[in-house]
């Protein structure tokens, strides 16, 4: 069992209660001392454990297949370390003494080549911005009813209209914080922003703390503001007629936001880990937990549905989503390696996925993007690696892409 495994790392999830968090550190190190004893029915027990708290992490999925091929159940090993490479495809594991017993197994052999398919180079895409990147760390996107490209910074907490070489800033704000998530219409540009550490001028009196603008996408004045506190609002999409919806990754709710101010429309804090992006097809609603995947919410009944993979790609790690004729596109960021998926839907069932484009950049995450006539304008490498102590600190050469995906 080799894994770089930091437990403070493991157990401070937003989504998890103080019993939850608790309960996942004793299991934790239950396991490792069952380890380190080579007491192995124990250490497959307490990571057992583990996983059905904190599902898909990486570490947990490693060590759930190391303890399935000590205590010889190769099948379960080789399921659950496939499993893994899907999250981190590595091939660290060969180094490994745990998984010593499985060496002449031809299923075992076979995750080789898995593993190399993963990591290919997949480019369905161009080019079409190279921006500065230096000073400003864009994280989200959005299209505007003039056709221009609309960017939002986090670190230093402003809007910008993108060109293909340059960006020209537009807003700013004293409550503008970091820039979440975006959607426009004709009459109201959405604009969701969250206080995070990594910002200019942060301070802690502003921890979780969320604002909302409604500007008019003509000339970004401010139509409405409100402060939404105890949130972190990550992604915005229009609803109905002056409405919004947005997600809460603190607790795990959905917002329905209006111009007089934000209600909790969905409490996921029991079910979810870490909400991310959404999109929206009349009365159905895709979300993106970052922890367990994709969920469909109909908004007519309220009812609630895994959109299970089926083992077309990994739950893990979405991010951002649009929904575009049946399909969504996803952008996945927290796996190794990134990529950008095509997923075809029947309401809440999978029925195929494509791999767009992976393995573009070393540095960097896809994280949004906009559909635009019948192409996906997305940010493929917003630069999450280029912070130091919450301080951005970029290689001042390395640009951001703006990239092109024609849909077919």
């Amino acid at each position: 069992m080799k894994p770089t495994f930091i437990i403070a790392t493991l157990i401070c999830m937003h989504y998890a209660a103080s019993g939850q968090r608790d309960s996942l550190r004793s299991y934790y190190q239950q396991s490792i001392a069952a380890y380190e004893a080579k007491h192995y029915d124990g250490f497959l027990f307490f990571t057992q454990k583990a996983n059905d708290l904190r599902p898909n992490h990486p570490a947990i999925t490693y060590n759930l297949a190391a303890a399935y091929a000590l205590t010889k159940q190769p099948k379960a090993a080789i399921a659950t370390l496939k499993h893994h490479l899907t999250m981190n495809a590595s091939l660290n594991y060969h180094q490994d003494e745990d998984f010593k017993s499985l060496h002449q197994r031809s299923d075992f052999l076979d995750l080789e080549t898995f593993v190399n398919e993963l990591n290919l180079r997949i480019s369905n895409s161009k080019t079409i911005h190279k921006l500065d990147q230096s000073q400003h760390h864009i994280e989200s996107i959005t299209s505007l009813p003039s056709g221009d490209l609309l960017l939002g910074s986090v670190n230093s907490r402003r809007l910008f209209i993108a060109d293909k070489k340059s960006m020209s800033p537009v807003f700013d704000h004293a409550k503008l914080y970091s820039v979440m998530g975006m959607d426009a219409t004709q009459n109201i540009l959405w604009v969701v922003s969250a206080a995070l550490p990594e910002m200019n001028r942060y301070e802690e009196q502003l921890k979780n703390q969320s604002s909302v603008f409604g500007l008019n996408p003509q000339n970004f004045e401010v139509i409405f503001q409100y402060e939404v506190p105890n949130a972190l609002l990550g992604d915005v999409i229009a609803y109905q007629e002056g409405t919004a919806l947005a997600t809460d990754g603190l607790n795990n709710a959905v917002y329905e936001l209006s111009s007089t101010g934000a209600t909790k429309r969905f409490d996921f804090s029991n079910e979810l880990y870490n909400l991310q992006g959404l999109a929206i097809d009349g009365n159905h609603l895709y979300l993106a937990d970052y922890i367990t995947g994709l969920y469909h919410v109909d908004l007519s009944t309220e009812q609630v549905r895994p959109v299970k993979s089926m083992g077309w790609y990994a739950d893990k790690g979405i991010d951002g989503l649009v929904y575009h004729a049946g399909k969504l596109i996803a952008f996945q960021n927290g796996t190794t390696p990134k990529r950008a998926l095509q997923i075809t839907l029947s309401q809440a069932e999978v029925i195929h996925a494509e791999t767009l484009d992976q393995s573009l950049y070393p540095l960097g995450e896809p994280t949004q993007g906009v559909l635009v006539n019948d192409q996906i304008l997305y940010i493929s490498n917003s630069a999450w690696d280029a912070y130091t102590d919450s301080n951005y600190t970029p290689d001042p050469d390395r640009k951001l892409h703006l990239r092109a995906i024609k849909l077919k």
